[in-house]
């Protein structure tokens, strides 16, 4: 692609963007409200993770029911239905007790950050000759405090960890429509130019 045509690219991209700008900010002002007000009050934002994620396994569960029963005779149709089934019933379980829910769900993300953790570390120590492997490993370390912080801090933590983490995502994501917004009006000011 040349360089006009991907100005071009990315003027066409900036003037829909300018053109829906109002729509971008009242969704990102909405989001940030929704950050706000999960932070804020972190186990309601905990018990709407934790509902969220119950429905879309329940959702997930019956489409994966639904294509193992529409495709029989296909290969590994058996395991589709154990894992729609398995699908369906953690969702009921996790919408008939958000708390509990919300514990496992917890549990999980310490696993994950405690994961994700190992991984950058080692990750960091073979890259070592590389700039810039510190960070990699300030990373790795940082997701393996947190997992130690989630964990120390159960069962309380999973009455709000889920909330703020929610709030943070909503405020980051937000904040990154409102700046979207912005970027989009100044570059088609500068293309106009």
């Amino acid at each position: 692609m040349s360089d006009r045509s991907l100005n071009d690219a990315a003027a066409s991209v900036a003037d829909t963007i300018h053109r829906y700008r109002k729509r971008y900010i009242v969704a990102g002002a909405a989001l940030i409200i929704g950050g706000l007000f999960s932070i804020a009050f972190p186990f309601i934002g905990t018990l709407a993770a934790a509902i969220f994620v119950g429905w879309v396994l329940v959702m997930s569960g019956v489409v994966e029911l639904a294509h193992a029963f529409s495709v029989r005779g296909a290969p590994a149709i058996v395991l589709n239905a154990v894992a729609g089934l398995l699908s369906l019933g953690v969702g009921v379980l996790v919408l008939a007790n958000p708390v509990a829910g919300a514990y496992s769900l917890t549990l999980f993300l310490a696993a994950f950050l405690a994961a994700d953790g190992v991984v950058k570390i080692l990750s960091a120590t073979q890259i070592r000759s590389f700039p810039g492997w510190s960070w990699i490993l300030v990373n790795g370390v940082s997701s393996l405090l947190l997992a130690a912080v989630l964990l120390w801090l159960l069962p309380e933590a999973s009455l709000y960890a889920l909330g703020i983490l929610l709030g943070i995502d909503l405020l980051v994501g937000g904040s990154t429509l409102l700046l979207i917004a912005s970027a989009a009006k100044n570059l088609v000011d500068i293309i106009k130019k």
